[in-house]
């Protein structure tokens, strides 16, 4: 069995993240325990993570302020220390904890403008497949849709939300006045990377359903039909267009 003040990287990493942990083996010149030092340390690393944590949240920052939104990092970061190497995964599961910590509950539109970050930041690191060009969708045989499937880029993401989080994010991404944003407006948005840029657009909530219809690999025509049934006045050809300008489509595949 080790010494008792024998040192501990792994307890020194998980202490971090503990208020009032001292691992052992903290000790100083004299040998005597050093919560101080472990102390500034500690709070150095946490720092670090919260301004992390603003540079991949930006728009819920500027939108709470920075003392409210480092309160919420330093919290989500006690909570739920960072488990890989990988920066581009840190932060998940930050929309979720805003649901759940009682002080974020007074900025409740929060956790879905944290969801549309999460969506640019993952698409913005996706996979670089050049979308589906409008001529070659236009070589695709009008009898063959029907049946035909659709791979979107890995890019592609929507999130909906009884608040108007396009606008809210546009402003807060834009240095525009979120008070002349309508609070009671719900809105989607779709996050795709067509090519180096990640763009968010505004689209019908009806759009954003039949949009994860196709990534559950439906056809045009359940898509067509799921559409109609929600809404009389459907357009099939705008909800085509809208993937086909957005850059939304990888592959069209013919199943007949």
């Amino acid at each position: 069995m080790p010494p008792s003040n024998s040192f501990s990287q792994s307890q020194f990493a998980e202490g971090l993240f503990q208020p009032e942990a001292l691992p052992t083996g903290i000790v100083d010149p004299a040998g005597a325990p050093a919560p101080k030092r472990y102390s500034v340390y500690k709070n150095n690393v946490i720092v670090s993570y919260i301004e992390a944590l603003g540079a991949a949240y930006p728009a819920c920052k500027t939108l709470v302020g920075e003392d409210f939104f480092n309160a919420l990092a330093r919290e989500f970061v006690t909570q739920n220390p960072p488990n890989s190497q990988l920066m581009i995964l840190f932060g998940e599961g930050f929309d979720a904890f805003l649901n759940s910590f009682e002080p974020a509950q007074q900025v409740p539109f929060l956790p879905d403008i944290a969801k549309i970050e999460r969506a640019w930041r993952i698409a913005y690191h996706s996979a670089d497949i050049a979308p589906m060009t409008g001529e070659a969708i236009a070589a695709v045989p009008p009898e063959a849709l029907g049946d035909a499937t659709i791979t979107l880029l890995p890019s592609v993401a929507t999130i909906s939300s009884q608040f108007p989080i396009y606008n809210l994010w546009f402003a807060a991404t834009s240095g525009g006045s979120i008070d002349q944003v309508d609070p009671s407006v719900s809105e989607s948005a779709l996050v795709v990377r067509p090519a180096f840029d990640v763009f968010v657009h505004p689209i019908p909530h009806l759009f954003a359903e039949l949009i994860e219809k196709i990534a559950n690999g439906a056809t045009l025509n359940e898509v067509a039909q799921a559409g109609a049934e929600n809404d009389v006045q459907f357009d099939f050809a705008q909800f085509f267009g809208l993937l086909i300008q957005t850059g939304a489509i990888a592959e069209i595949h013919q199943n007949n």
